[in-house]
């Protein structure tokens, strides 16, 4: 019985290695994004500058329509669309570190329950 108690609790060990070292992985990441938010992939390209909103905007407005904004009222709508973007990427790298944060408790909690046990198991096969 205590061999297989020392396979089991090896392979949650291993197992709690591997989600460790993949969550530092994502960590590191997260923090990377967390840096500048608007670069971590999270956003539309067309507002990485005011002027590729304003071409895909003016795309949009037909030569028939009676309302075409002016740069003033584009910045303004520019200047919104960007910080709702910037808080929705912070909000989702803010969420991502929290979750593997979690992951990474839960693993080291794990690797020493089963560390613990599997110590036990082999002095207990031994002694």
């Amino acid at each position: 019985m205590n061999k297989v108690m020392q396979v089991y609790a090896t392979v949650v060990c291993v197992i709690a290695i591997i989600t460790m070292l993949i969550t530092i992985a994502n960590l590191v990441s997260r923090y990377i994004d967390k840096s500048d938010p608007m670069l971590s992939g999270w956003q539309d390209d067309n507002l990485s500058s005011f002027e590729n909103f304003k071409m895909e905007t003016m795309k949009g407005i037909g030569e028939d329509q009676a309302y075409i904004p002016d740069d003033e009222t584009l910045r303004e709508m520019y200047d919104a669309e960007r910080e709702e973007k910037l808080q929705k990427a912070e909000h989702r790298i803010n969420r991502d570190i929290i979750v593997n944060r979690l992951i990474l408790i839960i693993a080291v909690i794990l690797f020493v329950i089963h560390w613990i046990l599997m110590r036990r198991a082999m002095k207990a096969t031994t002694g």
